[in-house]
């Protein structure tokens, strides 16, 4: 009995020993595991571990990567051929749009339809205009887009156009584009070309009064001399009047020029500009006509003066743009 007794007290004595022992090493690996728990570093700490110095450093280093970066493409979207290059996967009618709204390529129009050209991606009198066939306007081709902006093509980029084999005829839609035309080197080559003759010679004077080219009047005029046989129809001549009278009395709008929207401030102005040295044009062609009196002269010589100092208080709010 005693000895039944000893093996049980024994086995107790062997189960609390064992169970202290894991009690002992549970605890002490727990406490273990806590600490390097809170000894991991917080995120916070990765970061305090740089510097407070070199992060602004690192930043503006980087700042001014970016800066130079930004400054170099910028410079380069400019270039001649990156502008060209833009276009070069663009439909015919995309290409139009970019010319005629975007501003960084409209100053360019003509350069770039002349390399568009040149390089394959447009055809020399292909329609720019409709799609697929739809809508097309067979005048509508890289010549005529390059007299839209301002109206004018140097004598040397139209003689280039003519020369890659640009076609121009005697319809209206040429003829007015023709009564546009400033230089009197372009409207000789332009008749020789176009097969333009006496029997246009009529339009022709009425066409520069209204779009307003006293060059074209002086190359007719050369071959009628004292304006006996060609000269301007009286109701267009009176309508010209009128619409430099109420030209005159309007006033700038300056507001249109602070909106931003599809159509630029810049481009505005340009606009502007152009219509205003139209009809300055206007007004040089009226003096033109046989048999105005003094009073008349005087009158139109005033409205010079006046459209001129318009046309300077243009430049100067587009100087300000």
């Amino acid at each position: 009995m005693k000895e039944k007794k000893f093996i049980i007290l024994f086995f107790l004595c062997c189960l609390l020993v064992i169970t202290s022992w894991f009690v002992f090493f549970d605890g002490k690996e727990n406490t273990k595991t806590k600490d390097i728990v809170e000894q991991k570093p917080a995120s916070s700490d990765v970061y305090n571990a740089i510097p407070d110095s070199d992060e602004p450093t690192d930043i503006k280093s980087v700042g001014n990567n970016l800066t130079e970066n930004n400054s170099i493409t910028e410079s380069a979207s400019e270039d001649l051929q990156d502008l060209v290059e833009s276009l070069s996967n663009l439909t015919a009618n995309e290409i139009v749009i970019k010319l005629l709204i975007e501003e960084r390529y409209y100053a360019h129009t003509t350069k770039i339809l002349l390399e568009l050209i040149k390089n394959g991606t447009l055809g020399i009198n292909e329609s720019l205009k409709g799609n697929n066939g739809n809508n097309k306007a067979t005048y509508y081709t890289p010549l005529y887009v390059a007299l839209i902006p301002y109206d004018q093509v140097s004598y040397d980029e139209f003689s280039e156009f003519m020369d890659l084999g640009a076609a121009i005829d005697t319809s209206n839609t040429w003829l007015r584009k023709l009564a546009k035309i400033k230089d009197e080197r372009i409207i000789q080559r332009w008749v020789d070309e176009s097969g333009v003759g006496p029997e246009h010679y009529d339009q022709l004077m009425n066409l520069a009064l209204t779009k307003g080219s006293p060059e074209l009047v002086s190359y007719i005029r050369e071959y009628d001399l004292g304006g006996i046989n060609y000269t301007f129809d009286p109701t267009s001549f009176t309508k010209s009047k009128m619409n430099i009278k109420d030209y005159i009395a309007s006033e700038i709008d300056e507001e249109k020029y602070a909106q931003s929207g599809r159509i630029t401030p810049f481009q505005f102005i340009t606009a502007d500009i152009s219509r205003a040295n139209i009809y300055l044009n206007k007004v040089r062609v009226m003096k033109m006509k046989p048999g105005l009196t003094q009073s008349e002269i005087d009158n139109f010589d005033k409205s010079l003066i006046v459209i001129q100092e318009r046309i300077e208080d243009l430049q100067k709010i587009k100087q300000n743009l």
